[in-house]
């Protein structure tokens, strides 16, 4: 650990948030245990007044948390209560029409279950226009994620599944939804029991807290993944978990 090649560290990160790439970075290199930078650089929002980044800033994750959900499923493989090449219609029997009785749960977790997003897209507008008020969820469900797998389970399938890798949300929404009715948990209650809580990641949420969510680093919302730039994917959810 050379002092001058822990300043380029410093010196690149550094770089990389006056140049804009991100609005901030929480910086830390240890080896064997002990620290040898640990700093945060840039600003916690996007205004101008924007207070620099706190000591224990929160970041939004976004399509990370598919690497949760992957997770997550295969602690329900190993328990013998799903199975890779079994049809997601087995627990989602509201998925249905042609070719969704094909789509195994490998299909989901590897992006070729054959999603039609803009026919999800078109079946969520059509929603909105009506203007209905949706049917009460289960207590472990966010109301707004089942709205949006409402719009999953009716609309149609762009080709039948294994055909195309097709790299997009909604097949990981899915996921989540299988993972709450097997494990009888909210998806948020799981992934803390099985994961944060054993790692002891005790700053990881799906759904932040009250009192962390002034820790939370905004982006612009002209930025990628910052916001309101991201209408078509409701982004008033709080779940970050089906970016």
């Amino acid at each position: 650990m050379l002092p001058d090649r822990i300043d380029r560290v410093r010196e690149l990160a550094a770089g990389w948030v006056d140049a804009g790439y991100s609005p901030a970075m929480s910086l830390l290199v240890a080896r064997r245990g002990v620290i040898v930078l640990h700093e945060g650089l840039g600003v916690m929002g996007p205004e101008s007044d924007a207070s620099p980044l706190c000591s224990e800033p929160v970041f939004p994750v976004a399509s990370v948390t598919k690497s949760l959900t992957a997770t997550l499923i295969m602690c329900l493989v190993e328990d013998g209560l799903i199975g890779l090449n079994r049809p997601i219609s087995e627990t989602l029997p509201e998925f249905s029409g042609e070719w969704k009785d094909q789509v195994l749960l490998h299909h989901l977790l590897t992006h070729t279950w054959g999603e039609d997003v803009e026919g999800i897209f078109e079946t969520l507008g059509k929603q909105a226009k009506d203007n209905a008020k949706p049917p009460p969820c289960e207590p472990t469900q966010h109301p707004k994620i089942d709205r949006l797998l409402q719009a999953v389970y009716r609309a149609p399938l762009a080709r039948p599944p294994g055909e195309v890798m097709y790299y997009a949300a909604f097949g990981y929404l899915l996921l989540g939804e299988i993972i709450r009715r097997v494990s009888g948990r909210a998806y948020a209650d799981f992934a803390h029991e099985r994961v944060f809580a054993p790692l002891g990641m005790q700053d990881s949420w799906l759904v932040v807290p009250e009192s962390a969510r002034a820790r939370i680093v905004r982006r612009s919302p002209d930025a990628p993944l910052g916001g309101p730039s991201r209408p078509r994917l409701a982004t008033e959810l709080e779940n970050p978990g089906i970016a």
